[in-house]
């Protein structure tokens, strides 16, 4: 079990330094919440690399032209570059993508090639924050479980690894800050995650020790 998810932990680890590295990629934070302030209700664009904010702007409300522009913008922005999600299974559900081109008493049915690739959820193409940092982290919900999990409702005393606040700009920026320490391998790792429970403590994750500890074994 601590072999499997440390290996998880190490393709998170990869995955976050391929992101980091790459100059297309950008991080995509939406809040549409109709019960929000009107200053909350918008979206913004990070870039991975150099934390530059690329776009910000209000959302406007469903069907107007302030809404038409941004997913326009949206549009063009992602033609050409890898996209990454805020967060998911975190809520609210104002904050998933998809709700920028519903109806707000409606739900995404993506087809097979969507209008708006970046807004249908749950892609496999487009990598979530949280999606990195649960196998980084190595919580799991049951000592048995080889899953690592994003806890609900951040119970356990499991600490959040980045900001959700009205600011979308700053939120962003706390994840693309996660990727980046992630990717370098100073954001810490669940003091009960199994291969530190294991004894193995802090791992070095360089692929030259691990190819040589393999060699050493054979």
């Amino acid at each position: 079990m601590a072999a499997a998810l440390f290996d998880l932990h190490d393709q998170a680890q990869q995955r976050a330094r391929e992101l980091v590295a790459d100059p297309a990629a950008a991080l995509l934070v939406v809040d549409v919440d109709p019960d929000a302030l009107p200053t909350a209700q918008a979206v913004a664009v990070i870039g991975v690399r150099d934390c530059d904010v690329l776009y910000a702007a209000p959302a406007g409300e469903y069907g107007t032209p302030e809404r038409s522009a941004v997913i326009d913008r949206l549009d063009a922005l992602f033609a050409d570059r890898c996209v990454v999600e805020e967060p998911d299974f975190t809520g609210p559900l104002s904050r998933f993508p998809d709700r920028l081109i519903c109806q707000p008493d409606q739900s995404f049915q993506p087809g097979p090639d969507p209008v708006h690739p970046w807004a249908a959820p749950h892609s496999k193409a487009r990598p979530s924050v949280a999606r990195i940092w649960a196998p980084w982290f190595g919580w799991t919900d049951r000592p048995s479980s080889t899953i690592p999990s994003i806890p609900s409702a951040w119970g356990d005393d499991v600490p959040l690894a980045w900001s959700r606040s009205l600011d979308l700009v700053a939120d962003g920026r706390s994840m693309v800050d996660l990727l980046h320490r992630i990717a370098d391998g100073s954001e810490p790792v669940w003091e009960r995650a199994a291969w530190m429970v294991d004894g193995y403590g802090e791992p070095d994750l360089s692929w030259d020790r691990r190819r040589n500890g393999l060699g050493a074994a054979a």
